[in-house]
């Protein structure tokens, strides 16, 4: 079938138009409608995405734009229009035309802004570990997106439907930053997709590990981790005791907005490993563990000489980070705490991260921190992982 574009091409050659042609102008100048339609909405999608990438690095935004083309056949339309005969009947269609090729326009020009505008934000899933209400990687995700949805600050938060990297990778593409929450170390789930990641974080897409997923293999697993977020948990180095850390101080940064003086019992690794002289990086949670927490003999994750000189010299240990890539492009933050589930409950835990979500997107955080209701203890207990023995 012939598209309205090829119908109205051979009216471009004549100057003059006889009767025939003439009465087939309305079916014309209709099809030619939605077929305008078709193709704008047809581009929105992809344009949005473009607009987004290209607002976190504005140096690329006119390449960006300028590689995006429209198909923009209305602009053919007073060519068309011009030697018609100016009867009753044709104005009338003419006119309707036009009135319906303006609204398309208005209204794909606001749903390209608006979808420029909301942050596409992307949470991967680990497979199941530890017992239950503790590394509830999918539950947890789950918590954090439903308030980051509901807080009305133009956000898309999608929590996705497999556990482990996403077997389609399309579906990260566009999104403003993204969240990890998984097994750590050998299990961890970006392990085997390192370049692809890594390609998406040149993008300047952001990134937020939380939990075990802040544990690295060392090598390049951990020298990635340190380009996207600035410090990694590493063994033989970190360690993870469950202790009850008390943050009385914060820094001046947006993560800390709202965020009010609190004590929370949880598996808090600390003496992490940070880029050199943590340029970069700002501490966010920062406490001095007691002696009790490397009560442990030495292990992998339970205690070193290293760790041992720095708390007896009362050097403060950072447990959450944001870090500033030096190429201005992109952020990551790393988290942690959440070892246990009920921690959500906690409102300013639970605002940190939000808060952390929102900067590594490069989205403006709200002076007071994103707003969000406390999980109820039936919320909570809502989309836990099956671990059962089978």
């Amino acid at each position: 079938m012939a598209t309205p574009c090829a119908s109205i091409a051979p009216l471009l050659d004549n100057k003059t138009l006889d009767n025939h042609r003439s009465n087939e102008l309305p079916q014309i100048c209709e099809e030619f409608v939605l077929f305008s339609a078709r193709r704008c909405l047809s581009s929105l999608r992809r344009l949005a995405n473009e607009t987004r990438t290209a607002l976190r690095c504005p140096h690329d935004l006119v390449g960006r734009l300028s590689r995006h083309r429209f198909r923009a056949e209305f602009l053919l339309l007073p060519r068309i229009l011009y030697p018609l005969p100016a009867t009753p009947v044709m104005k009338t269609h003419i006119r309707s035309s036009l009135i319906c090729l303006g609204a398309i326009c208005l209204i794909c020009s606001q749903a390209v802004l608006l979808a420029a505008e909301e942050a596409k934000i992307v949470f991967i899933s680990g497979t199941p570990s530890h017992g239950p209400m503790t590394h509830e990687h999918r539950a947890g995700n789950i918590l954090l997106a439903k308030a980051l949805n509901a807080a009305d600050l133009s956000l898309n938060a999608v929590v996705l439907p497999e556990n482990g990297y996403p077997k389609d990778p399309s579906v990260l593409e566009g999104a403003a930053t993204v969240v990890v929450f998984c097994t750590g170390h050998r299990g961890h789930l970006l392990n085997a997709h390192l370049e692809k990641f890594d390609a998406l974080m040149k993008k300047g897409t952001g990134v937020v590990m939380i939990h075990w997923a802040t544990e690295a293999v060392a090598g390049k697993p951990g020298d990635k981790f340190l380009e996207w977020m600035g410090g990694f948990c590493d063994l033989n180095w970190s360690v993870n005791p469950h202790w009850k850390a008390n943050f009385k101080t914060f820094p001046e940064h947006p993560i800390a907005n709202g965020v009010q003086p609190f004590s929370l019992n949880d598996e808090w690794y600390y003496h992490m490993r940070f880029v050199k002289d943590m340029v970069g990086v700002t501490p966010i949670l920062s406490d001095l563990p007691g002696p009790e927490t490397l009560k442990r003999s030495d292990g992998a994750r339970s205690g070193n000489p290293d760790v041992r000189r720095a708390v007896a010299a009362g050097e403060s240990q950072h447990v959450a980070w944001a870090y500033q890539r030096p190429d201005g492009k992109g952020r990551g933050f790393g988290f942690t705490g959440a070892h246990n589930h009920v921690s959500w409950q906690d409102d300013n835990f639970r605002k940190v991260v939000l808060n952390a979500i929102l900067w590594t997107a490069q989205v403006e955080v709200p002076k007071k921190g994103v707003p969000s209701a406390t999980p109820t203890d039936q919320e909570i207990r809502e989309n836990l992982d099956d671990k059962r023995r089978k």
